[in-house]
């Protein structure tokens, strides 16, 4: 086995990343799992990883690749749609799994600052020319007034608190305004 020239505990410890330092595929990046119950490890290559973080990105995909092509039937099993039926809702729960496990490793920045960031962005794609000055002036009223309201309303401090539903409220929030207003809000808030 070829020796690893660095690597990184992923997905809360479920796997890790790393780079092979000698073999036929030194310098390429790989993520690995313990296969449970055996002293042996799942691989799979990550081809477009040039860093040890792009690496990272991409474990979640990989230990999902790496769980259905263990969950695939063979041909004795084919016959049986029960067992089919079984096997899929295993890997549905295990993608959960993986996603929730990917969610809490990401980093929680404070609403505040994840707002100003994104508003910083977008004054640099005003100043490059990408967007008007009047896309960008609606934009940053929306998000630090409007927006922010909400989300300090809803109780929201950090973006790892924002779910699928945060915004389910937020036109009753803004019920005040305009439909068009509206819109136009939800169109930043798409973004």
């Amino acid at each position: 086995m070829p020796a690893i020239a660095e690597k990184r505990k992923v997905l809360n410890g479920r796997g890790i990343v790393g780079r092979w330092a000698t073999g036929s595929s030194s310098g390429k990046f790989f993520y690995r799992e313990l296969v449970p119950g055996t002293k042996r490890y799942r691989y799979r290559e990550l081809p477009e990883a040039q860093t040890l973080d792009e690496a990272e990105a991409q474990a979640t995909n990989a230990a999902i690749e790496l769980a259905s092509t263990e969950l695939k039937p063979s041909p004795k099993q084919s016959a049986d749609p029960l067992g089919l039926l079984a096997r899929e809702e295993r890997l549905t729960k295990q993608q959960l799994k993986l996603a929730r496990l990917e969610q809490k490793s990401k980093p929680s920045e404070e609403i505040e600052k994840a707002i100003k960031d994104y508003v910083r962005q977008q004054a640099h794609r005003r100043d490059t020319g990408q967007i008007a000055d009047s896309t960008f002036t609606n934009k940053r009223i929306i998000l630090t007034i409007h927006v922010l309201n909400y989300l300090k309303y809803e109780k929201v401090r950090t973006t790892r608190q924002i779910t699928a539903t945060t915004f389910d409220n937020y036109l009753t929030f803004r019920s005040s305004t305009t439909r068009i207003a509206q819109q136009r809000e939800l169109s930043v808030l798409g973004e």
